[in-house]
This record gives C-alpha cells, sequence and structure tokens, in this order.
C-alpha cells in the first residue's frame, strides 16, 4: 500500500478493507492515503474499513504516538475520523455520505471501526 506499481489515475475505485491502521507510522498511514489517492481517477471512489481511535482496547501496547502493539506483536496505527478525513482531504479524496463509526468485538479484540466512501475530486 505504500508503493503501488499502478500508474497515476488508473482505477476509478479502490476498495480498503481492514489494510490503512496495519502500517508502522504515522507517516506510514499518510504515505497509504496519498498512494491510494495517486492510483485513483478523478470521481473515482475509495471505500474503506478500518480501526480508528474512537475506542482503544486495553490489551494493546501504546508503543509510540498513535502505535500500537496487538497481543500477537503486529503493529497498528489507530488515528481518529478528523485525523482520518484531514489526511485524505489533503489528497483530494472527500467524504460521499456518511462515515460511520461503531465498536465491534473480533478475532484480536474490541476495536472501533470506521468505514465510508470518499471521491477523488481532484488531481493531486
Amino acid at each position: 500500500m505504500l508503493n503501488l506499481p499502478y500508474k497515476n489515475s488508473f482505477f476509478d475505485a479502490v476498495l480498503s478493507n481492514g489494510v490503512f491502521h496495519n502500517v508502522a507510522s504515522l507517516k506510514e498511514i499518510e504515505l497509504a492515503i496519498e498512494e491510494t489517492a495517486r492510483v485513483l481517477k478523478k470521481d473515482g471512489c475509495l471505500c474503506f474499513n478500518l480501526f480508528s481511535s474512537q475506542y482503544i482496547d486495553p490489551s494493546l501496547k501504546r508503543i509510540s504516538d498513535r502505535v500500537y502493539l496487538t497481543k500477537e506483536r503486529l503493529s497498528m496505527v489507530l488515528i481518529s475520523r478528523a485525523e482520518f478525513i484531514c489526511l485524505c482531504e489533503k489528497r483530494g479524496l472527500v467524504s460521499k455520505g456518511e462515515i460511520i463509526e461503531y465498536e465491534r468485538e473480533v478475532s484480536t479484540g474490541k476495536r472501533s471501526i470506521m468505514r465510508g466512501i470518499l471521491r477523488k475530486i481532484v488531481n493531486k
């Protein structure tokens, strides 16, 4: 997700299901969003689903700013809806409808999940 092997403005849509939070740093989540915006055509859509910081399970170990380790020792970056939207808007991706957040018990513990659809309004 940090270096996609596609030309600029290649896709009409990108589906990111549980991907963006699986990075090692805030900088990497920014790069992943930048790379996604790069490969999307103008008016293309990003359908996303990621863990957010609305609820942070006590079993997660905080190792740095917004970076946590799971019990399985996997790193995960948890950011707020506002932070995610801000990072996306910087890359020309704007909300196309409601962005929802809810809590859910998953196989690795309780997580806050954010999902929605963004549309690319400009080529950046």
